[in-house]
């Protein structure tokens, strides 16, 4: 069995092939939008940082973007004391869950 990246969009999944990408490597953004789920991020964050990449993988390098959409729970204190070498991390006041999927699109690598 090969290795698959599953690719998702507002419009369209996609599974692809490793072997097909024929050694092109990319960079990978993993982008995350934010409102009060300090907890819940932390998990997450902490999850993604111990991942290792396989040799194999058409991943050479990737990013964290968090876009913080004016928590008051900590979180944007907690993320700058702590040390997440892949996480940008992205403020603006609360404006909802439309604008924060604007705004992280427009912040990705």
């Amino acid at each position: 069995m090969g290795t698959y990246l599953f690719l998702r969009s507002s419009s369209w999944p996609a599974i692809i092939d490793v072997a097909s990408l024929n050694g092109l490597f990319m960079f990978l953004s993993v982008v995350i939008p934010t409102y009060n789920r300090k907890p819940i991020l932390e998990k997450c964050l902490r999850a993604m940082e111990h991942q290792v990449l396989r040799a194999d993988t058409p991943v050479e390098n990737y990013e964290i973007v968090v876009v913080d959409d004016g928590s008051t729970d900590g979180t944007v204190e907690w993320l700058r004391a702590e040390d997440f070498p892949h996480v940008k991390l992205y403020e603006q006041n609360h404006r909802g869950a439309a604008d924060r999927k604007s705004t992280r699109l427009n912040s990705s690598h």
